[in-house]
């Protein structure tokens, strides 16, 4: 289960600051949070009580806070802790400075902390509430949380808790970047929908060969908004990655069929048109014109995100397939189990191709959107009951969207080995032939956006000090506890304590590859 409590070390796990990865800092005009050293607070000099002079009693600083015009120096906490937590973290110590003038905050912090008073200087930021959406059929849409609340064939309710994409906490650090346009390859998209208002670049209509690609089936529009639906719009659904922009290409008519040249058409044409990430949720078999066509995308630095196929059978349909140029992706049920004949949602007449190069997103009864009007699946502009691996992709194309937002230099490969190393393994360790890489999860993929997972054998002992979600625990340097076994995220610096082994972890790094030593 995802904890969401704050902690006094870690408030961005349920606030986050505005300067989360992707977004420019916001901090509060006029103030700063120092720390005063260990001696500084302890020496004859310092004053508490001058505090309304916006002085400490403190030469340097005070002829610092002098030169920027400070008019308060007060306790940075509204109420002193009960105790600390270590010498070096003392609370006590830290203390909110308020300066007058237009300053730069983070400015003025950069000429305090050279003092060798001051062990710390920041600008004090300024929090958000965690980027949950508006949006009304949010709370069914188990792919992005799963709370048990995925509605059966049966109209039973089904789901394990907390089996599912995270994309929830992803959105914390991205909700993707208009640099980033994903292709999707289909039956087109109802541009009318206003889920992709102002967001939609233009596409082009294979089967018609003309630059109208509007969806007269309904698949390409519910793919396209899985992948990018507007997010926290008070409407609808959201989709993995609402910031990204949208090109429709269309290579499968009002019957939902087409043909390889037309698929391999669409491919080159989207590449060339400046699409970043490919999303393909065809099924075929091989065409050497398709194999082509997807290995000129792969060497143009395009992800192909392709859905595996619907036989649940071993191996992967086409485009799919060709796994040395393209991402494949298999269906999850709400169960944290592939997507079979006998999964828990009870659409007993389909289930995921598998194999051990795939990896796993969420593609039965899903919400999202659908051609506008009386011409699609439902008349009510949203669809609760899309399925097959075909969802599956375009979920997997979102958050490839989100981590290229962060770092959009990453190869194809470089983004491939991200994604199936951030995935929550399910069967055996490591990949194997019924859930592939595992389930993949949105949140420890834009963790990684920087840095390659690796595999360690780790366990921690010492003083948990916060908790990002479990099972995983976000630990800053020189913090040395984890529970045996899961996931640990660090972020970058030496952990220089011994480690005791308890079992195979994933250990990743942020902001810099963590070492673990000795």
């Amino acid at each position: 289960m995802k904890a969401r409590t704050t902690t006094a070390l870690f408030p961005f796990l349920a606030l986050v600051l505005a300067s989360a990865i992707g977004e420019a800092a916001e901090y509060v005009p006029g103030r700063v949070i120092v720390q005063l050293t260990a001696a500084a607070h302890a020496g004859p000099d310092f004053r508490g009580d001058l505090g309304l002079q916006g002085r400490t009693g403190l030469k340097d600083l005070d002829d610092r806070l002098a030169a920027i015009g400070a008019a308060r120096v007060a306790p940075a906490l509204r109420f002193a802790p009960a105790g600390d937590s270590e010498p070096a973290r003392r609370l006590r110590r830290y203390l909110r400075i308020e300066y007058a003038g237009a300053a730069d905050p983070a400015d003025v912090a950069a000429q305090l902390r050279s003092s060798p008073d001051l062990q710390h200087a920041e600008p004090e930021g300024v929090l958000r509430a965690a980027a949950i959406p508006n949006d009304p059929l949010f709370p069914e849409q188990w792919a992005h949380r799963n709370t048990g609340q995925a509605v059966a064939y049966d109209s039973t309710l089904v789901g394990i808790p907390d089996c599912d994409g995270d994309t929830d906490l992803a959105w914390d650090l991205t909700v993707g970047s208009p640099a980033i346009i994903i292709a999707v390859i289909d039956s087109g998209i109802d541009r009318t929908h206003p889920e992709f208002a102002g967001r939609l670049v233009p596409g082009y209509d294979f089967c018609n060969d003309d630059g109208d690609p509007s969806d007269d089936h309904g698949h390409g529009t519910a793919c396209a908004g899985i992948a990018a639906a507007a997010g926290h719009n008070a409407q609808g659904v959201a989709g993995v990655a609402w910031g990204a922009r949208i090109m429709p290409v269309k290579v499968l008519g009002h019957d939902n069929n087409g043909t390889v040249g037309w698929l391999a058409s669409g491919i080159v044409w989207a590449v060339d048109q400046g699409a970043r990430i490919l999303s393909i949720s065809i099924g075929a078999y091989h065409f050497s014109i398709v194999e082509d066509a997807v290995a000129y995308a792969h060497a143009a630095g395009r992800p192909m995100f392709c859905s595996a196929g619907n036989r649940n059978s071993s191996g992967l349909s086409y485009p799919a397939g060709y796994t040395a140029y393209t991402i494949a992706v298999g269906a999850l049920s709400p169960c944290n189990e592939r997507k079979s004949l006998t999964s828990c949602d009870g659409e007993d007449w389909w289930g995921s191709n598998h194999g051990s190069t795939m990896l796993l997103a969420p593609g039965v009864r899903i919400h999202t959107t659908d051609i506008t009007g009386e011409d699609g699946y439902t008349p009510d502009d949203y669809t609760a009951t899309f399925r097959g691996t075909s969802a599956a992709a375009p979920y997997a194309a979102g958050v490839g969207a989100l981590v290229l937002s962060l770092n959009p230099a990453l190869t194809p490969n470089e983004l491939k080995q991200r994604l199936q190393g951030s995935c929550e393994d399910m069967g055996e360790f490591g990949a194997d032939p019924e859930t592939g890489f595992g389930r993949l999860n949105a949140h420890l993929a834009v963790l990684s956006a920087f840095t390659m997972p690796t595999y360690v054998n780790a366990a921690y002992t010492g003083q948990e000090w916060g908790t990002l979600h479990r099972p995983y625990n976000t630990l800053e340097e020189g913090v040395f506890w984890a529970p045996i076994g899961g996931t640990v995220v660090v972020f970058g610096g030496r952990y220089t304590e011994a480690l005791t082994i308890g079992k195979q972890l994933t250990i990743l790094g942020k902001n810099g590859i963590a070492e673990v030593g000795p």
